[in-house]
């Protein structure tokens, strides 16, 4: 006992013992581990440093939860090990071009003939390929229908299940009708996640290497090889069914010219060989004709299943399942997500993950759906209630998804409660926490300036861009209450302008 107070003497050092209820304990771990000179290090480091100079009954198990529930560190500390969810790919089907992927490749050279992309139609059971020339700046969907009514339906028909990414031309609503109208449905991929059509995207990386094989140097001529790509991709034989796609769209390979040098050679030894390729046919009857036809098709659909269930095994084999609520709150990847202010700033020091985003809504996979509801497993998509000012679709597959460690045990740790909004003039107004940044804008020879506002009890991802009478409006249209938050930033401002000046 020294000055009414217990010390604790552990490893040579003197340690402060705090109750377990001491108020001083949050004080002591956000010291530890939030102060500038704490840097906002891992549980390890911050328990030591606490270790060195204070003692309370079970210190290790708070500073484990004082961390974990960090909101900096939740957003800012990069992921361990492999991203959460389990592996749910598309369903195989039944019958061919039942399942079809589409894409567009851009950034190509503009060729002589105009075409600066091209689109790949790929079929999800044969593999077969077709791919397009397009100029991508003048498509629109109702081109885009076109082109896959010129180029597919021609030859395979009507789809069941479209399988595509979120571009425009896909989710126009004369697109959308026309499919409706057709009984297609459109299987749109979430926002970034180019994994949910890998199908599509193995066909544009064969493509783009076949292509960089034969184009020359002025790659001014790439559209005139689209053509022999895609034979060669349909004429190669899948390392999965261990038929081409020819084999199995039509029955049999169409001949080449190494077909005629081998019907030569025979010739050459046998004479001339009675009835050309059709010699090659196995007599018998229509039915036994088209069993032969049907056979290699189901012994492909049976090796795309069990190479399906591979995979399936191996990815989850390394990845853990989780699942959400309606309800709980998630952060996001925020890799492929700009928020106002944003812009200008340097990525790598922008925070990681953006929210805490509550859960609407949660979606299963058509392989899940097709099971009963107690086998289906964690969701493998999510709608979240997103800022009205992201631009981006509210689905978020899991991958993309973290969960938000509450440490509502701790008093500091309480979320803060947003002051309800104040009814000027009809209209309801946010309190205004701060002003972050400013910008100048330009528009049809009018010229104005933003403010970037950050709003008391809500989050980064609620920030929005106000002009000067958004955040002084008195409802009557004349200049109202100066806003004290915008008057600081004011000051701010011109005190590090004259600073600049003087230096």
């Amino acid at each position: 006992m020294v000055d009414d107070m217990i010390w604790r003497v552990a490893e040579g050092r003197y340690q402060l013992v705090l109750a377990q209820d001491s108020p001083l304990r949050e004080l002591v771990m956000r010291e530890a581990h939030e102060s500038p000179a704490a840097g906002h290090t891992g549980r390890d480091k911050t328990l030591d440093r606490v270790s060195r100079r204070f003692w309370w009954p079970r210190m290790s198990k708070d500073v484990t939860d004082w961390c974990k529930s960090c909101v900096v560190c939740q957003q800012t500390r990069p992921r361990n090990g492999y991203p959460d969810g389990q592996l749910n790919p598309l369903q195989v089907p039944v019958r061919l071009w039942q399942v079809v992927s589409i894409d567009f490749v851009t950034g190509r050279p503009r060729t002589e003939r105009g075409y600066d992309a091209f689109a790949t139609f790929t079929d999800k059971l044969s593999k077969m390929v077709h791919v397009v020339p397009m100029l991508y700046a003048d498509s629109s969907a109702a081109q885009s229908a076109r082109m896959y009514f010129d180029q597919v339906w021609r030859l395979h028909g009507a789809p069941m299940k479209i399988v595509c990414d979120r571009d425009s031309r896909f989710r126009d609503e004369m697109h959308l009708e026309l499919h409706r109208l057709m009984g297609v449905q459109v299987a749109s991929t979430t926002p970034y996640h180019p994994q949910g059509d890998g199908q599509a995207e193995h066909t544009n990386h064969t493509v783009e290497r076949m292509l960089r094989a034969y184009v020359d140097a002025n790659q001014h001529d790439w559209d005139l090889w689209c053509t022999p790509v895609e034979y060669a991709i349909n004429d190669s034989r899948s390392a999965v069914t261990g038929f081409t796609s020819f084999e199995l769209t039509y029955g049999h390979a169409p001949a080449s010219q190494l077909d005629f040098f081998v019907e030569a050679a025979l010739a050459s030894r046998r004479g001339r060989a009675k009835g050309g390729r059709g010699a090659a046919v196995k007599k018998g009857t229509a039915h036994e004709t088209a069993r032969q036809f049907v056979r290699p098709l189901q012994l492909a659909r049976e090796k795309l299943l069990l190479a399906q269930q591979q995979q399936i095994a191996q990815y989850d084999a390394r990845h853990k399942s989780r699942s959400y609520a309606v309800g709980d709150e998630v952060w996001v990847d925020a890799t492929h997500l700009t928020q106002p202010g944003d812009r200008g700033l340097h990525k790598k020091l922008l925070k990681k993950r953006l929210g805490p985003l509550r859960v609407l809504e949660v979606f299963h996979s058509d392989r899940q759906m097709a099971l009963p509801a107690s086998d289906r497993g964690a969701p493998s998509a999510y709608r979240l209630q997103t800022p009205k000012q992201w631009k981006v679709h509210d689905v978020f597959t899991v991958d993309r998804l973290s969960p938000v460690e509450s440490g509502s045990r701790f008093v500091e740790r309480a979320k803060e409660i947003p002051p309800p909004p104040l009814d000027v003039s009809g209209r309801k107004e946010t309190h205004v926490e701060r002003v972050e940044r400013s910008r100048t804008r330009q528009r049809q020879g009018r010229r104005w300036t933003e403010y970037l506002v950050k709003w008391t009890g809500m989050p980064r991802s609620e920030n929005e861009w106000k002009t000067r009478e958004d955040l002084e409006w008195d409802g009557a249209g004349r200049p109202g209450v100066p806003n004290r938050a915008l008057l600081e930033f004011e000051r701010i401002e011109a005190k590090r302008e004259s600073g600049a000046r003087e230096a």
